[in-house]
C-alpha cells in the first residue's frame, strides 16, 4: 500500500514527532511504501520525510493557520507528493494537513487523521468529563472544520475518542489503539506497541 503520513506539527511538538516515527516505521516493516510529509524541520530526522517549507506554512496554533495563504510552490509540491496515495493519513489539522485534506477531498483519495494533540493533558484535569466549555468548544470548531471529512480517525485511548465525540455531539468511525478500559492514555508510547501497528493497518486497510 502506498501511504503518505503528514505529520508536520507547529511549535515542534514532540509527541507528534514520536507517535509519527513510530507509526511509519511500522508500517515501513510492514512492507508498505510510506512517505512522510511536515513542515517542522524537528521531523527532518525521520527517513524519508519531506520537508515543506514556504510562505505561509508556519502559525503559531492550528486555528490560526490560513491555508490561503501558502505559498503555490508549497501546494504544488503538497499535490505532487501525495497524488499517487492509496490513503492519506493526517497526523493533526496544521495547515500542511488541512491542504492535504483539502485536495484528497477533491480527488477522492481515502483520509484518516489522528486526533491526539492536546487531548490528554486537559482530560486529566478532569478525568470525571467535565471538559472546560472552552475546550469543547475548540474540539467542536476541529470537528466541523477538519475531523468529520476524515473517513476514520485514529485515536490514542478510549478518553480521546470520547472528548471528541461528546464535543461534536457525533459518532466517529474511530480506532482506539490503548486498552479502551485504561483511564487515561499512557503517553505517546502507546504508538510504539505492536497492537497499535496492527490497528493503525487495520484502519488504513479499511478505508481503501
Amino acid at each position: 500500500m502506498r501511504i503518505t503520513v503528514v505529520c508536520g506539527a507547529p511549535c515542534g511538538k514532540k509527541g507528534s514527532q514520536i507517535a509519527a516515527m513510530a507509526l511509519i516505521d511500522a508500517m515501513r516493516s510492514r512492507g508498505h511504501e510510506v512517505t512522510a510529509v511536515c513542515s517542522d524541520t524537528d521531523n527532518a530526522d525521520i527517513e524519508g520525510c519531506i520537508v515543506l517549507s514556504g510562505r505561509g506554512i508556519w502559525s503559531s496554533g492550528f486555528d490560526k493557520q490560513d491555508i490561503s495563504a501558502l505559498s503555490e510552490s508549497v501546494n504544488s509540491s503538497l499535490e505532487l507528493i501525495i497524488a499517487d496515495s492509496d490513503v492519506v493519513h493526517i497526523m493533526a489539522p496544521t495547515v500542511i494537513g488541512r491542504t492535504a485534506l483539502r485536495y484528497c477531498l477533491r480527488h477522492c483519495i481515502p483520509v484518516t487523521a489522528g486526533f491526539y494533540a492536546e487531548v490528554t493533558s486537559s482530560y486529566r484535569r478532569s478525568l470525571a468529563g467535565n471538559v472546560r466549555l472552552a475546550d469543547r468548544t475548540l474540539y467542536r470548531m476541529r470537528y466541523n472544520s477538519f475531523y468529520r471529512y476524515a473517513v476514520a480517525l485514529l485515536y490514542p485511548s478510549q478518553l480521546c475518542r470520547s472528548l471528541l465525540e461528546r464535543a461534536a455531539s457525533a459518532e466517529t468511525n474511530g480506532f482506539v489503539l490503548s486498552d479502551p478500559s485504561c483511564p487515561i492514555n499512557k503517553g505517546q508510547g502507546v504508538f510504539s506497541l505492536s497492537q497499535s501497528a496492527d490497528i493503525f493497518e487495520k484502519m488504513l486497510y479499511s478505508v481503501r
